[in-house]
């Protein structure tokens, strides 16, 4: 009986090492299939995933499922194992799931047309942006999700445009809720309708250069920033609203 009373914790503990060995064993042969990654190339993929979990606040199967995540998403085997050490570093600064963190960073590389290598930039901005602001890094993800692809057909970089929705999350504009109020602005801002073309034209901004290329968005907003200085409240008003819409003049007046 006491044996048995010692025992059994051991055997319950030896079990979920087998488990786990069989799981991070699962998921190697998951990753073969899906890259064609054999041999000593999958073996140096299973020590980088037990290593990085030695070294970091992740177990070896997290690091590998945040793997396979990568390159899922389609980045190379090379690309992915070059990504792991800022999808890591994005997990643990904003206490984020290691998978949740891959596909943040796989998303906006791909939103903002940016290569694997630039990976870092985008953990840099993320990081930084909720650092300065009261927004979490899933609330910065929820935001870009929404706003990503007209931002960047915008002209806008990733740090632009965590640097607008950190402004947002100041003004309680956060989540997906600061995306869509951004999107928004940015859509109402470049309708082809006569009335926000008259209203861009009363103010004396252009928002193409000579080339019909959109000018830079900075510029744009500082250049209406010194116009509207200068006008009374109600025309103040009546521009926002033309320029931004009912829903984007929140952001708009921020």
């Amino acid at each position: 009986a006491q044996m048995t009373a010692f025992s059994a914790p051991l055997g319950i503990a030896m079990g979920a090492a087998v488990n786990t060995f069989m799981d991070f064993d699962a998921t190697l042969t998951e990753i073969s299939a899906r890259t064609g990654t054999v041999g000593a190339d999958l073996e140096m993929i299973g020590d980088t995933a037990k290593q990085m979990g030695a070294d970091t606040v992740f177990s070896s199967q997290q690091v590998l499922d945040a793997f396979l995540d990568l390159t899922t998403s389609g980045e190379s085997v090379t690309n992915a194992l070059e990504m792991l050490d800022e999808v890591t570093d994005l997990a643990a600064a904003g206490n984020i799931e290691l998978g949740q963190s891959a596909d943040l960073v796989t998303d906006i590389l791909a939103m903002f047309q940016m290569e694997a290598d630039q990976s870092r930039e985008v953990v840099d901005s993320l990081v930084k942006a909720a650092g300065s602001s009261s927004a979490s890094v899933d609330q910065f993800g929820q935001a870009i999700a929404n706003v990503g692809p007209v931002a960047a057909q915008m002209g806008l970089d990733v740090d632009d445009t965590n640097a607008i929705l950190a402004l947002f999350a100041e003004n309680s504009l956060k989540g997906s809720e600061a995306g869509t109020q951004l999107k928004s602005m940015l859509l109402n801002m470049v309708r082809p309708v006569d009335g926000v073309q008259a209203q861009w034209e009363a103010l004396g901004i252009s928002l193409y250069d000579a080339q019909g290329d959109m000018r830079d968005i900075n510029t744009i907003f500082e250049e209406m920033n010194t116009v509207m200085a200068d006008l009374p409240a109600k025309e103040q008003n009546e521009a926002m609203q033309t320029l931004f819409g009912s829903y984007g003049i929140i952001g708009g007046q921020i």
